[in-house]
């Protein structure tokens, strides 16, 4: 099997030891700048994974669109500067499309799925903080919307997988924090509905300290109110954790609570737990045709993710610019901080 992987920075690097983990040698990489579909050609890819900065995002899918072979593509899709119409038509082609949505992957995710399916529970309202500090990344972005991306997909895909989001009002702030400009979108407050169900949500690229959790309240079968708690790499990455539990007047009734088992002895699944079991599902549907542990998040799902993602984006109502660098911008390195990088 022959990989392929088109920019080999901090994302890239996640997936190539990934795949070696998984036991594939033959993995080659190419630059954003280099002659992609030249390389597609002279390799013959199984798998090509589109990881270069989101801001190149839309170059790389419209120069590989004649690649009909399986892609496995970065989050966001594109900037909401991008033309979305091109790019459906771009990966609808491919024999299978992955975005890479790796919370669907963490054991929490799926035992809180599991849970709201058999006991048939009735979302009523959530809200979401996702962030981190990206000050001074050296990395590109088009800005916050690949922090919010996270909390609206995994509050669908949990628990009202076939229904539609309608963006209510949103709040943000720019600022020079990133390379890409003196005013990208680093922060957005927003609230939203989901089949009748009130959403909100805070998502930062300049929180002090990483965020990652989701709550969530429910009506199960009896009217009676379950709540539902979410937390992401948590105090180390790939450290997952989920509260299940019921108030009642005599107090809180644990139903379920649960957190992921971290085995530090193998240094080489340091941070990327949940890619190696993306990858090994692509391996083996590739190899096999098998069915994935997790059913992979669409070409179709990638572009509602980024229709929302656009609404959000031009619907935000500023403040700012904040002013973060008055001197020389020093940089952090992609070998650094996974504070900052992850």
């Amino acid at each position: 099997m022959k990989i392929l992987i088109i920019g080999l920075g901090y994302a890239g690097t996640r997936f190539k030891r990934a795949f070696k983990l998984c036991g594939i040698t033959e993995i080659y990489s190419v630059s954003r700048g280099e002659n992609i579909n030249e390389s597609i050609s002279i390799i013959n890819p199984d798998i090509v994974v589109v990881s270069n900065t989101d801001l190149t995002h839309y170059d790389v899918l419209m120069e590989i669109k004649n690649y009909t072979g399986f892609v496995i593509c970065e989050k966001p899709l594109i900037t909401p500067y991008d033309n979305l119409l091109e790019i459906a038509k771009a990966i609808s082609n491919k024999q299978c499309f992955c975005f890479n949505l790796i919370e669907r992957y963490s054991e929490a995710t799926i035992q809180l799925k599991k849970y709201v399916e058999a006991h048939n529970l009735n979302l009523i309202r959530a809200n979401f903080q996702w962030g981190k500090d990206r000050l001074n990344d050296k990395r590109n972005t088009c800005g916050v919307i690949s922090e919010v991306i996270h909390g609206l997909d995994l509050i669908q895909h949990i628990c009202k997988p076939n229904s539609n989001y309608v963006i209510n009002e949103v709040l943000g702030c720019t600022s020079d924090f990133s390379i890409s400009g003196d005013a990208i979108l680093d922060s957005v407050l927003f609230t939203a509905i989901l089949d009748g169900t009130p959403i909100t949500s805070y998502s930062s690229f300049v929180n002090i300290i990483r965020r990652r959790e989701i709550d969530l309240t429910f009506l199960n079968s009896e009217n009676q109110i379950i709540y539902a708690n979410l937390v992401y790499d948590t105090p180390e990455w790939d450290c997952d954790y989920l509260k299940i539990w019921q108030p009642t007047q005599f107090g809180d009734k644990n139903i379920l609570e649960f957190k992921t088992t971290v085995d530090n002895s193998n240094n080489e699944l340091s941070t990327i737990r949940k890619v190696v079991t993306l990858v090994n599902d692509v391996i083996n549907v590739v190899n096999t045709g098998s069915t994935p542990s997790q059913p992979f998040p669409d070409n179709n799902t990638a572009i509602k993710l980024q229709q929302l993602l656009n609404e959000i984006f031009f619907k935000a109502c500023v403040v700012g610019p904040v002013k973060y660098n008055v001197g020389e911008r020093v940089y952090f390195n992609e070998s650094g901080d996974l504070e900052k990088l992850g």
